[in-house]
């Protein structure tokens, strides 16, 4: 749980001497695991304490909800402990986090960067790496195509006589009752379903496709017929698990046994990767088909499988060998791209960065990561008391899962009344989000720094980036006059105008109607000071 501001602000009123963030460290001091196997990765870091004191730790902090850190209570003065780190490694996207140390001894939060590269082991795949949407289902369909095609005769004689054939016995994928054979069976006892039905599209090269067809027998695949799947609710026909009745939509559906359900759906999905969504055929049953998916996993009866069509066919179903990329596509019967999320990830909403010699000033940074699909735009990053905490840089975007920093310098005044840090970003989970920064300064034989040259501050803009209007916030403790200019890219002046504004808060609405999409930058001065926003205007 974060320390709420309260509690750091409190620390600061009553003068604790805390020790650097340097006293404590990583070994190593960061950790590129590089290539990696999709699979979970349990490894470890020392956390080493140089300083003459024992550190208590109150939290172990993330980003990405992939990385998991072991417990750690106290760090003995002057030694090490060992600190175990679980990471999902799952889904082939890249890892990017920061794991960070809270300690109510320490000014500042050691940090710990940590990446990985999670691929897929089979190199055909390893391509869709980092992939969504449509380019995920493009890069999928290309491994897919252009495959050895049998006749209907020899891809059920493989089948039945082949990889489905067990000690001379094939099972029933809809009942689980076995029959006995050693090639193709009598058809009024077993024959060949179709899991996309040859009435609706599976013709041609597609009705010969192993990776759609499985043993059947011949009453069960009557009565299935060419029927979409889906659960039944209202049953009027029920064999071995699998039932034929309505769904709870009043629509006739057939509902495979339990332990088929995940094949036949992977079976769909590859069928409409690999040909297109035929006759519609998976529009109606695609949402159940997904649950389906993921409630019956991949089992190894079904890697074997896929492994002996791919001897035969020379092509794979991909959902068999990573049944994740269906989270990625939103649809294999419409739309292959997810909604875009835009979702920022800060580790803390609050920091104390202890006591700061008059005239000196401390670094620091502060990690910002983008756990969404999509591109995250950030506006700005802008400190309430730009002569305590100045801004050094931020990022101007952050694209699906990329970790960035803001930099920033601390020069305290004598309060000790927190400094916030806004970022403001196209978030879905924020659009503004605050960081209290808390510390105090001591006196030393250098003199303080200067007062602040003007009494107004711009407080910012909100929203932004926005379309096709903002609102600026300046805040003054006089009445003033101001200069506003607003500055494309290249640095031309757009428009500038005078605001006459009096002491106290100020609202001024800033409308981008004529001006086309793009970053900008307003400048506002009176003359002594001049205070620059960068500003994104999004159609």
């Amino acid at each position: 749980m974060r320390l709420p501001a309260l509690l750091v602000l409190a620390a600061a009123a009553q003068a604790t001497v805390l020790l650097p963030a340097t006293a404590l460290r990583f070994q190593p001091a960061g950790l590129e695991l590089g290539v990696r196997s999709l699979a979970p990765l349990d490894t470890a870091v020392w956390v080493v304490n140089q300083s003459a004191e024992p550190v208590q730790v109150a939290e172990l902090l993330t980003l990405s909800g992939r990385l998991q850190p072991g417990s750690l209570a106290e760090l003995p003065a002057g030694d090490s402990l060992r600190l175990p780190l679980h990471m999902d490694l799952s889904a082939d996207l890249d890892l990017r986090d920061v794991l960070q140390l809270r300690s109510p001894q320490l000014a500042g939060l050691p940090s710990l960067s940590v990446t990985a590269q999670p691929r897929h082991p089979d190199p055909d795949w390893a391509g869709a790496a980092n992939l969504w949407g449509t380019a995920l289902k493009t890069f999928l369909n290309s491994r897919v195509t252009g495959h050895t095609v049998y006749s209907y005769t020899n891809a059920r004689q493989h089948m039945f006589g082949e990889y489905d054939n067990v000690n001379g016995q094939v099972q029933c994928v809809y009942t689980a009752s076995w029959v006995t054979t050693d090639g193709i069976p009598d058809g009024n006892v077993m024959n060949c379903e179709h899991t996309w039905p040859q009435s609706l599209g599976a013709e041609g090269d597609a009705r010969s496709d192993m990776h759609h067809l499985f043993p059947t027998l011949s009453t069960p695949n009557s009565i299935r017929g060419n029927l979409p799947f889906g659960d039944v609710v209202t049953q009027n026909w029920a064999q071995g698990g699998s039932l034929r009745g309505t769904d709870a939509g009043g629509v006739t559906v057939f509902e495979p046994r339990d332990p088929h359900k995940g094949d036949c759906a992977r079976a769909c999905f590859y069928f409409a990767l690999r040909y297109g969504n035929l006759s519609s055929f998976l529009t109606y049953q695609e949402p159940v088909l997904r649950q389906w998916a993921f409630a019956d996993t991949v089992s190894q009866k079904e890697l074997d499988r896929n492994a002996a069509i791919d001897a035969l066919q020379h092509n794979r179903n991909p959902f068999i060998d990573h049944n994740g990329w269906l989270e990625r596509i939103a649809s294999l019967a419409g739309s292959a791209d997810p909604a875009p999320t835009r979702l920022l990830s800060l580790a803390v909403d609050s920091l104390e960065l202890g006591e700061v010699a008059a005239g000196d000033s401390v670094r620091f940074q502060l990690p910002l990561l983008n756990t969404g699909n999509a591109t995250l735009l950030v506006g700005y990053v802008q400190s309430s008391q730009p002569a305590d905490l100045h801004v050094l840089s931020a990022p101007t975007s952050l694209a699906a899962g990329q970790l960035g920093w803001a930099e920033f310098s601390y020069h305290p005044g004598t309060a000790v009344a927190p400094v916030e840090i806004t970022v403001s970003t196209n978030a879905q989970n924020g659009a503004l989000r605050q960081v209290a920064v808390t510390g105090g300064r001591f006196d030393t034989a250098l003199e303080p720094s200067a007062p602040r040259p003007a009494a107004w501050r711009l407080l910012g803009a909100a929203p932004n980036p926005f379309n096709p209007a903002t609102r600026l916030t300046l805040e003054l403790a006089q009445p003033a006059r101001l200069k506003l200019s607003l500055h494309d890219v290249r640095g031309a002046r757009v428009w500038e105008r005078f605001e006459e504004l009096p002491a106290g808060r100020s609202q001024l609405t800033l409308d981008l109607a004529n001006r086309p999409s793009g970053r900008y930058w307003l400048q506002v001065g009176d003359g002594q000071l001049v205070e620059t926003l960068p500003l994104t205007l999004l159609r």
